[in-house]
C-alpha cells in the first residue's frame, strides 16, 4: 500500500507542480535606472529574473526555442522591468520600424499587468524590438498611456527597458501590492509565442493562469491628473461658384483635454471644443440598401475606455456630433433665386466627459456626457440678406451604466442611454439589462439581455410609456473546449428603436439561432490550425407571423504551420423565401425575396516577408431572378526595409440583373427595378518612417459605383414584383467618392505631438455616360474638391512630473 501511494504520489507530482501558481519578486531601488535600453546597469542585479518561458504557438507546452529573462524593480515613482529576449540569430531579428499601437512586422514583448489581481481586467504594456510601443487593455483596446521604453539588438539578441509611471495605472491602496502578472515573447519570424505562465488554450479566462508579483509595498496610488491642451490652424478651400460667397475659410482655435483620476479605481476623461480634424477620412459608398450605412469610429476620444458604454449594444458613437437631420432638405426648402451658403455637414460638439473605473470588488460605474449645439444652414437670399435654418437642434447625450462581475466571472449590468432635446422635438430614452452566468467550472454559460426603448417629444408622459418598445435575447453556450456552440432567441418588438443613440436595423421580429464550431490545434505537421463553424437562423415578423429569413451557414478556415498561409471559406443559403420589410421603404407593402445562395474564399499571405498578398472571391446567385454578382479583391502588401511600406487594395463587384428599389412612381408607391451594377474601389496607403514616432502617411481612396436599370417594376398584393404600367423612369446612377489624407506627425515628447494634415475630398453623382473607367476618374479629378490643411500641437502636461520638475 505504502509503494502504492508513492507511485500516485510520483504520477501527480508533475501536475501538481505544474498547477502552482507562478511568482516573480520586484525589488525597490534606491538608483533608478535608466531607461535607455542597456541593461548594465548596477541596479538591475538585485533583482531575481523570470525565465523558463513555454510555448503557446506553434507548439504548445513546450520549452521556447529562444529563452527569455526578466527582472523588475520598483520605486516611489513606478515600477521597471528589464527584458532580455536571447536570439541564436540576432541578425533575422525583424526591426520594422513605425508608429505606435501598429502591429509591426517585428518581434514584440508584452508586460501584462492585472494589479488588483482579480482576474476582471489588465493593462497590457509592449515593446518591439525596433523600439515602438503598443498599449491596450483587456476592457480597453484603445487605451492610451505616457510611459517609457527603448530597445536595442545586439549580438546575443535584443533587450528592453520598460518604466510604467503608477499615474498609468490603477492599482488598490494597500501597503502590501500583489499584482497578477505575465510576460510574453512573440518572434516574429517563425510565428512562436512563449509565456512565462502558460494560458490553458481555449480558456475562458486567460488571466486565472498566470503568475503573481509580489514585493511592492510602501506605495500610494498617485494623484492622476492630465492636460492635453492643443492649438489648431487651418485654412481650407471650396469653390462655391458665387461671387457673393469666400471660397476659402480660415479657423484658429484651441481646446484641452483632461485626465484625472476621482480615486484608486475611477477616472474622469474631459474634452472641451474638440478638434477631430486629424481623423481619417470615412470611407463613403453608393448606399442602396434600406439600412443605415455603419462607420467605423475614428476619434479618440470615443475610442478609449468605452467599453462599459457598449454593454447590450446599445450605443453608436457616430451619433454623437452626426450629420444633422435636416442636411439634405435644405436644398428642398431654397425659394426661387436662393442660394446656399453654409450647411455644416457635421453637429457642433462643445463638450464631451466620461467617468469611468471598476473596483477591486468587481464594481464598475459609469457615467458619459456629450453636449451638441444648434446647427444651422445659412442661406443667401434673392435681397442678398442672409437667413438660418435649424438642420440639428442642441442635444445632451447621457449614459449610465453599472457593471458588477461576481465569483466564476458571473456578472450583471444595467444601462440607461438618454438623449435630451427642447420639448419640440424628439428626445428618447433607452435602458437595458443583462446577465451572464457560467455553469460547470465555466464550461458552459447562460446569459439574457433585455431593453425598453421610449421616444417622444413628451418623454417622460403617460403617452411615451404606453408608446415603449421591448426587446429580449437569451443564449445558452458552451464555451470551453476544441468544441463550442450555442443556442439563442431573441425577440423585439414593432416599437422597439434605439436608434437615436445606437444604431438599429430591423425590429418586430423573433430569432433562432443555432451556432457551433470547431479547433483543431497541429492537426498535421504542416498545419498549425483548423476551424469549422456552422450557423443556421430562422425568423419571423411578430405582427405578422410570416417568415423574414431562415438560412444556413457552413465556414472553414485553416492556417498552414511553415509558411503561416491562411486561407478561408464558406457557403450560405437561405432555406426559404422571405417577406423583405425594409426593401420596398413601405412595411406596409414587403417585398417577397426569392431564393439565394453565396459561396465565398479568401486567403492572406505571411506578412513576415517584403512582399505579402490579400485576397478574397465570392458569388452570389439568385435563381428565380436569373440575377448573380461576382466579388473579387486583391490586396499586395510591399515592405521595403524598415521604413516604407505600401498597401494597395482593389476590389471589384459586378452584379447582374438584380432586382431591388428604385425610388417611387407617380403615384407615390414603392418602385423596384432590374439593374446591373459596376462598383470598382482602389485605395492606395503607403507609411514612411522617418525615425520611431515620425511617420509620414499618405491614404488615396478613390470609389466608383454605376447602376443602370433594363425596367421597372411594382409589388402585387403578393409582394412579387411586375412590370409597371408606366415605365417612364430614369433611375440609372454613377456616383464616385475621391479622398486623399496626408499626415505628418512627431511626437517630441511622451504624449505631445504636431501633426500637419492635407485632406482632399470629392463626390459626385450623374447619370451614367459613355465614359470608360479612367474618363470617369478623370471627370472626378476635375470635379469641384474639397481641400483643407491644418498645423495642430498638442502639449501632454502630467501633475506627477511638473511636481518632480518643482521639487
Amino acid at each position: 500500500m505504502r509503494n502504492y501511494f508513492l507511485l500516485l504520489i510520483l504520477t501527480l507530482l508533475p501536475a501538481l507542480i505544474s498547477a502552482q501558481v507562478k511568482n516573480t519578486v520586484a525589488v525597490r531601488t534606491i538608483v533608478a535606472p535608466v531607461i535607455d535600453g542597456d541593461i548594465s546597469d548596477d541596479c538591475w542585479n538585485i533583482s531575481s529574473p523570470a525565465d523558463k518561458f513555454l510555448q503557446k504557438s506553434p507548439f504548445y507546452n513546450q520549452p521556447a526555442t529562444q529563452q527569455s529573462e526578466v527582472r523588475v524593480l520598483f520605486d516611489d515613482n513606478g515600477i521597471y522591468f528589464a527584458i532580455r529576449c536571447y536570439d541564436s540569430a540576432s541578425d533575422s531579428i525583424l526591426r520594422q520600424l513605425g508608429t505606435r499601437d501598429e502591429d509591426l512586422n517585428a518581434d514584440r514583448f508584452n508586460v501584462k499587468i492585472d494589479p488588483y489581481n482579480n482576474h476582471l481586467d489588465a493593462y497590457v504594456f509592449g515593446v518591439y524590438a525596433s523600439g515602438p510601443q503598443a498599449d491596450s487593455r483587456f476592457q480597453d483596446a484603445a487605451f492610451n498611456a505616457v510611459w517609457k521604453s527603448e530597445s536595442k539588438i545586439d549580438d546575443k539578441g535584443w533587450t528592453s527597458e520598460m518604466f510604467i509611471p503608477y499615474s498609468a495605472l490603477r492599482f488598490p491602496k494597500s501597503d502590501v501590492q500583489l499584482w497578477g502578472i505575465q510576460f510574453e515573447r512573440l518572434i516574429r519570424r517563425s510565428r512562436e509565442t512563449s509565456q512565462w505562465a502558460l494560458e490553458e488554450q481555449n480558456a475562458s479566462n486567460v488571466q486565472l493562469l498566470w503568475g503573481t508579483l509580489s514585493g511592492i509595498q510602501g506605495i500610494d496610488p498617485p494623484v492622476r491628473l492630465s492636460l492635453n491642451p492643443y492649438v489648431s490652424a487651418s485654412v481650407s478651400h471650396f469653390p462655391h461658384h458665387d461671387e457673393h460667397v469666400d471660397d476659402y475659410s480660415r479657423n484658429f482655435g484651441g481646446g484641452l483635454d483632461l485626465k484625472a483620476g476621482l480615486s484608486e479605481s475611477y477616472t474622469i476623461d474631459m474634452t472641451l471644443l474638440p478638434d477631430f480634424s486629424q481623423v481619417q477620412s470615412d470611407d463613403i459608398i453608393n448606399n442602396l440598401s434600406a439600412f443605415e450605412t455603419q462607420y467605423e469610429e475614428q476619434r479618440m476620444f470615443f475610442k478609449e475606455a468605452v467599453d462599459l458604454f457598449q454593454k447590450g449594444n446599445l450605443f453608436y458613437s457616430r451619433r454623437i456630433g452626426r450629420m444633422p437631420r435636416g442636411f439634405f432638405d435644405i436644398y428642398s426648402q431654397l425659394d426661387s433665386g436662393e442660394t446656399v451658403i453654409s450647411n455644416p455637414s457635421q453637429s457642433q460638439l462643445v463638450n464631451a466627459s466620461k467617468i469611468s473605473g471598476r473596483g477591486n470588488n468587481g464594481l464598475a460605474v459609469g457615467f458619459f456626457n456629450a453636449v451638441t449645439r444648434n446647427t444651422y444652414a445659412e442661406i443667401r437670399t434673392v435681397g442678398g440678406d442672409t437667413r438660418r435654418v435649424l438642420t440639428e437642434p442642441f442635444a445632451n447625450y447621457n449614459i449610465l451604466v453599472v457593471d458588477k462581475e461576481f465569483k466564476n466571472s458571473n456578472s450583471f449590468y444595467i444601462i440607461n442611454n438618454n438623449a435630451l432635446r427642447e420639448r419640440v422635438y424628439q428626445s428618447s430614452n433607452v435602458t437595458g439589462a443583462g446577465t451572464g452566468i457560467f455553469l460547470r467550472k465555466k464550461t458552459f454559460k447562460l446569459s439574457f439581455n433585455t431593453a425598453v426603448t421610449q421616444n417622444d417629444t413628451t418623454l417622460f408622459s403617460e403617452r411615451a410609456l404606453d408608446r415603449a418598445g421591448l426587446a429580449h435575447a437569451t443564449s445558452f453556450s458552451k464555451v470551453r473546449g476544441n468544441w463550442t456552440w450555442t443556442l439563442g432567441q431573441s425577440t423585439r418588438n414593432s416599437r422597439f428603436d434605439y436608434d437615436d443613440m445606437g444604431i438599429m436595423s430591423m425590429n418586430n421580429y423573433q430569432s433562432y439561432t443555432f451556432s457551433s464550431a470547431y479547433a483543431w490545434y497541429n492537426p498535421a505537421t504542416w498545419l498549425k490550425e483548423i476551424r469549422m463553424n456552422n450557423y443556421l437562423e430562422s425568423s419571423y415578423r411578430l405582427s405578422t407571423g410570416r417568415s423574414i429569413g431562415s438560412e444556413a451557414m457552413i465556414r472553414f478556415s485553416l492556417l498552414t504551420m511553415k509558411h503561416h498561409f491562411y486561407i478561408w471559406g464558406g457557403y450560405e443559403h437561405s432555406l426559404t423565401r422571405a417577406y423583405n420589410y425594409y426593401e420596398s421603404r413601405n412595411p406596409e407593402m414587403p417585398y417577397y425575396e426569392p431564393h439565394w445562395s453565396y459561396a465565398y474564399l479568401g486567403f492572406s499571405s505571411s506578412y513576415s516577408k517584403p512582399f505579402a498578398l490579400d485576397g478574397d472571391f465570392s458569388f452570389v446567385s439568385v435563381p428565380y431572378d436569373d440575377s448573380y454578382a461576382i466579388n473579387i479583391a486583391l490586396s499586395p502588401f510591399l515592405k521595403i526595409g524598415n521604413r516604407f511600406q505600401l498597401r494597395y487594395e482593389v476590389g471589384t463587384e459586378n452584379t447582374l440583373r438584380s432586382v431591388g428599389y428604385a425610388g417611387t412612381d407617380t403615384l407615390g408607391m414603392p418602385l423596384f427595378g432590374v439593374r446591373d451594377v459596376v462598383t470598382v474601389n482602389n485605395t492606395l496607403s503607403l507609411t514612411y518612417v522617418i525615425r520611431n514616432y515620425m511617420p509620414i502617411t499618405l491614404r488615396v481612396r478613390h470609389y466608383y459605383n454605376e447602376g443602370r436599370y433594363d425596367r421597372y417594376m411594382t409589388l402585387d398584393e403578393t409582394g412579387e414584383p411586375f412590370i409597371a404600367a408606366n415605365a417612364d423612369y430614369n433611375h440609372d446612377f454613377t456616383f464616385n467618392a475621391f479622398n486623399v489624407d496626408f499626415v505628418y506627425s512627431w511626437q517630441f515628447s511622451p504624449g505631445s505631438s504636431l501633426s500637419l494634415i492635407w485632406k482632399t475630398g470629392i463626390q459626385t453623382e450623374l447619370l451614367p455616360t459613355h465614359m470608360n473607367y479612367l474618363q470617369n476618374f478623370r471627370h472626378t479629378l476635375d470635379s469641384d474638391q474639397f481641400n483643407s490643411l491644418t498645423l495642430k500641437v498638442i502639449y501632454y502636461l502630467d501633475y506627477q512630473q511638473v511636481r518632480k520638475h518643482k521639487a
